[in-house]
């Protein structure tokens, strides 16, 4: 889990599994799991985050009217045919990192409709909100079971207006995101700087 660096899960062998497994039922930690990781399981631990969670308990209203859907809309709809949505999740949340939209699919993987961490533990959106800066979470850095096998990287999108947070834009994808996202986040950031200087 990282904000620019690349992420200790895609470069660490498959022990991160293991020590995953070893949290989950109290057993000591093998050395070398790195802090952050381990520090955020220990919160979904502390927010009652079950990590066989299917979906939230209890999902948020979506707002009824979202300025920043309105204005991201174009953008999102020009950048959804270089993802390949048969294998790629497209997501945006607003601040309270509820979903807004999304667009594509990864097999076997329903998005949810918040990713808070209170919610669903530690994921690159809520970590992209905290740091304001582009976040990925690999794998096993997840809390949930149903997210062991994704890759996720996210970028907060900020209001012109003050640079204020106003959500984030996510990828997701069952593969190493690396490449693809590499490619989404420079055509996607250059969209919605287009964006911004067209208001």
């Amino acid at each position: 889990m990282t904000t620019t660096n690349s992420s200790p899960a895609a470069t660490a062998p498959p022990s991160l599994r293991l020590a995953r497994e070893r949290f989950l039922s109290g057993r000591p930690l093998p050395c070398g799991v790195p802090e952050e990781v381990v520090a955020a399981w220990r919160r979904a631990r502390f927010f009652g985050v079950p990590h066989d969670l299917e979906e939230p308990a209890v999902a948020p209203p979506r707002p009824v009217e979202s300025a920043l859907l309105g204005a991201a809309r174009p953008v999102l709809d020009r950048i959804v045919p270089a993802l390949g949505a048969d294998r790629s999740l497209l997501v945006l949340t607003d601040e309270r990192l509820r979903v807004l939209w999304t667009a594509g699919s990864v097999p076997g993987l329903d998005p949810c409709p918040v990713l808070s961490e209170q919610e669903v533990g530690n994921n690159s959106a809520a970590l992209a909100l905290r740091t304001r800066r582009r976040a990925e979470v690999h794998g096993p850095e997840h809390f949930l079971d149903r997210w062991q096998d994704v890759s996720a990287v996210s970028v907060p999108v900020l209001a012109p207006e003050g640079g204020r947070v106003a959500g984030t834009l996510t990828v997701v994808s069952v593969r190493d995101v690396r490449s693809a996202v590499q490619d989404f986040t420079g055509q996607g950031m250059n969209y919605f700087d287009t964006v911004r200087e067209s208001r």
